[in-house]
Order: structure tokens, then C-alpha cells, then sequence
């Protein structure tokens, strides 16, 4: 019965370790997904800030400009 307690000794400290290592990797994972919300925020940030700048670009007055040529110069 020995070997069979020892068995379960080593087994319980493994389970242990085990779920100390999937702890860590739950706050990682935790950590990292509110690191992708605020990148994602940013992102619609700055393409709401890039459209707003598109549409005031297409606003502005077309003026034409006759084509430099080398003859020209």
C-alpha cells in the first residue's frame, strides 16, 4: 500500500502544479483580452477619425491645374 500512497502523493502534487500553471495562464489569458479590447477601441477610434478626414477631404473644392511638361519648364 505504500507505493500505492507515494503513487497518489506525486499524482496530487501534479494535479496541483497543474493547476497552478492553468491559474497563471487564466490571468494571462484575462490580461491579454482586456489588452485586445482597448487596442480595439483605439482602432474604431482612429477609423472614425480617418473617415471623418475623408469626408472632409472629398469636401474641398476641386480646382484644375494644367499639367506641367518638360517642354514647359
Amino acid at each position: 500500500m505504500d507505493i500505492y500512497e507515494e503513487q497518489l502523493d506525486l499524482n496530487r502534487a501534479r494535479i496541483t502544479e497543474i493547476e497552478k500553471k492553468l491559474f497563471v495562464m487564466h490571468e494571462n489569458i484575462v490580461a491579454v483580452a482586456d489588452q485586445v479590447k482597448e487596442t480595439q477601441m483605439f482602432l474604431i477610434k482612429l477609423a472614425k477619425n480617418q473617415a471623418e478626414i475623408s469626408k472632409r477631404v472629398s469636401q474641398w473644392p476641386f480646382i484644375a491645374v494644367p499639367q506641367q511638361t518638360e517642354e514647359d519648364e
